[in-house]
């Protein structure tokens, strides 16, 4: 769907709050407009506005007379016709004006600021609302689509058709509602390779496709990450729930096979797996390296770097794994997870998309769930590049998630998958081994892979330091993915692996602190991170340095507390194994303050008359989320949305203090009661 475009005619407040162009929030936003009064042409550069308007906000002193003069003055002083008034607000005294005709936007604004008699010059901005589809279940279940940032990617691309993503799985019901018009024609039937008609008789390949591709915008159930894109499919899982690895492999050479006609598949979702290793089937994904394979680790709860689920567990180059996460941003408990063989985090839990029965429509879970949202995103990564390689796609997906804390220590990256980052990404450098073996035999070579990338660049060389030899080796880095291999002189190492997009140090037969330490906190917020560990001889003791005031760690490891003081902390945590052996890790924890409501009146409202009013925040911690708002103070016919907007016609006129509660991303609280009058 194309960006729905509202040409904005209204207050200077309201023009910058509804304003995402610049890339700043809302409230930075207002703060400028409100205190450094911009030229009406000093405007972010990929900002858009209407050519020969202007907003112009008058004193409170102001009278109307006193305004008219203003607006006759502004051409008459360069020999021109007055501005002309195309609206005005008189319960905020702010006019909508037409710049004279032969007179700049600039010199315009310049001469109503030289009256003395305005506050605020601004361009009347075009304002781009996000691309919220209308589909009827989208607002209210569909909770993963703005989890993942869906929406603002959907402003760049809601898909192509000429990408093709393959499901291989139970089939696909090819004439539902919401998935017909993505229906690529493409299909096979491993079961019964002699059918020719579409058929899903389990469930699980149409739920799977519409996460991928549903129609968007079409009035109809829910919205797939594309909106526009083609499905093809091939079943190999029965009206059981089961299939054969014979027949999965059946399905992966046809979309090779696809693949080397020329068709345009980009990425094939595989939800489905086996504890048991099929090199055929590993041999089939990778022969064709052009297809990204996006697979579900197993619902398990279980490591999959100690026992892995096939494919999942694969350790190729095209191979994407997936952990459920929850609205929460927490890892599914039944979901299975792995440092080194699942690649990050996407929404997993109570997930409403396509099925193949009436009502059509119906929620799972699991991360069959999660493994979709990212083999859609790879369609959309196609759709607003279609020279990218497997390779850069693969990157992209890997750099540019969000790092959430429960994804630390569990998968590759510490990401949860952000498809409007993964489509303009910017400047998201990361390096994380991906491979690396759990011990080590003097004189017995070992291998390693590491991923070292900058968006979809391969950043290379690698550094690799061994404690243990005491040399370093560098190791080129062509696609991103590097692989080294290396012979140990003893039983025990300490390797360092480095690049200019990151490092990570890998204790193999020592000690090693293997997790993040908690960041981006506010003060007042109370914390309990257990640090994790691994390699050398139990028990483990814990110390550290410089931790943010109020928290403190204990012997076994958990950093607890409550934050009191703001700032940036170089935190070190020290690990001590039961023979005496040290290992560290550091990192900055930064703790916000607590967020402060910026509004220090509320503009007076008139009965029967439309109002607006944006409540704005400074300092607190944004997140993921953003700040949500709330108030205990009814005003009958205006309404507080989450994000703060107050607005509606209010209908009974009063004066009354009017209380404003914000919870940053990390619940943290601040009220404010503000004298609101509303006259008749």
């Amino acid at each position: 769907m194309k960006k729905l475009i509202s040409i904005l005619a209204a207050v200077a407040m309201i023009a910058i709050a509804g304003c995402g162009g610049s890339g700043s929030s809302p409230e930075s936003a207002i703060q400028v407009a409100m205190n450094d009064q911009p030229a009406a042409t000093s405007v972010a550069k990929d900002a858009e506005v209407v050519p020969g308007e202007l907003i112009v906000k008058f004193n409170s002193s102001i009278t109307s007379s006193d305004a008219t003069s203003v607006h006759k003055s502004v051409g008459k002083s360069v020999g021109l016709p007055p501005a002309e008034v195309i609206q005005h607000f008189d319960s905020v005294n702010v006019s909508h004006i037409k710049v004279p005709a032969g007179m700049t936007d600039a010199d315009a604004a310049q001469a109503y600021r030289n009256s003395g008699m305005v506050d605020v010059v601004e361009p009347n901005t075009i304002v781009h609302i996000e691309s919220i589809p209308n589909d009827v279940f989208y607002k209210n279940t569909e909770w993963n689509m703005p989890k993942i940032s869906a929406p603002t990617a959907w402003d760049k691309s809601t898909g192509s058709a000429s990408v093709i993503i393959g499901v291989i799985d139970s089939g696909i019901k090819a004439d539902h509602p919401d998935l017909k018009n993505n229906w690529s024609g493409y299909w096979y039937n491993a079961l019964t390779p002699t059918s020719t008609t579409p058929i899903d008789d389990n469930g699980h390949g149409t739920h799977v496709a519409g996460i991928i591709g549903a129609q968007g915008n079409n009035t109809e159930g829910v919205a797939g990450v594309n909106w526009n894109t083609k499905i093809a499919a091939c079943k190999f899982i029965n009206a059981a729930g089961s299939g054969s690895t014979a027949a999965a492999i059946a399905c992966v050479n046809y979309f090779n096979g696809l693949k080397a006609k020329g068709v345009n598949i980009v990425a094939v979702n595989d939800s489905w797996g086996s504890t048991i290793f099929s090199q055929i089937l590993s041999d089939a994904i990778a022969a064709e390296p052009r297809i990204i394979h996006v697979a579900a680790p197993g619902n398990t709860g279980l490591n999959n770097d100690v026992t892995p689920n096939y494919p999942a567990a694969l350790k190729l180059p095209n191979m994407i794994s997936v952990a459920a996460t929850t609205v929460a941003d927490v890892t599914s408990g039944y979901s299975d997870y792995g440092r080194r063989s699942v690649m990050l985090g996407a929404p997993g839990d109570a997930i409403n998309s396509t099925i193949h029965v009436s009502p059509f429509y119906g929620v799972r879970s699991g991360t069959s769930m999660a493994a979709p949202h990212v083999a859609g995103a790879i369609g959309l990564i196609y759709a607003t590049k279609p020279s990218m390689t497997a390779a850069g796609a693969r990157n992209l997906i890997a750099s540019s998630g969000d790092t959430i804390p429960a994804m630390a220590g569990q998968t590759i990256t510490g990401k949860r998958l952000n498809v409007a980052s993964a489509i303009a990404c910017s400047n998201k450098p990361m390096l994380s081994v991906t491979k690396a073996p759990t011990v080590l035999s003097g004189g017995s070579s070992v291998s390693f892979s590491i991923l070292s990338v900058n968006c979809d660049v391969a950043v290379g060389p690698i550094t690799v330091t061994s404690s243990a030899q005491g040399k370093s080796y560098s190791i080129t880095n062509s696609d991103g993915l590097a692989t080294f291999t290396y012979t140990p002189s003893s039983s025990s190492d300490t390797l360092t692996f480095s690049s200019a997009a990151g490092s990570e140090v890998i204790s193999i037969g020592a000690p090693a602190l293997t997790n993040l330490l908690p960041t981006n906190m506010t003060i007042g917020q109370i914390i309990s991170s257990q640090v994790l560990a691994g390699g050398g001889v139990q028990p483990y003791k814990f110390a550290a340095t410089s931790l943010p005031k109020g928290l403190s760690i204990s012997t076994s490891g958990l950093i607890s507390g409550t934050l009191t003081a703001a700032g940036s902390y170089s935190a070190v945590v020290t690990l001590t194994d039961g023979k005496g052996v040290t290992a560290t890790r550091s990192g900055v924890m930064l703790v916000n303050s607590a967020p402060t409501i910026a509004n220090t009146s509320m503009t007076a409202a008139k009965v029967g008359t439309k109002y607006s009013l944006q409540f704005t925040v400074t300092r607190g911690t944004s997140g993921n989320t953003g700040f949500n708002w709330k108030t205990t103070t009814q005003i009958p016919g205006l309404t507080l949305s989450s994000n703060g907007l107050l607005s509606g016609t209010p209908t009974t006129a009063s004066s009354a203090n009017y209380a404003v509660e914000v919870t940053d991303a990390n619940g943290i609280k601040a009220t404010k009661s503000l004298l609101f009058t509303v006259s008749k």
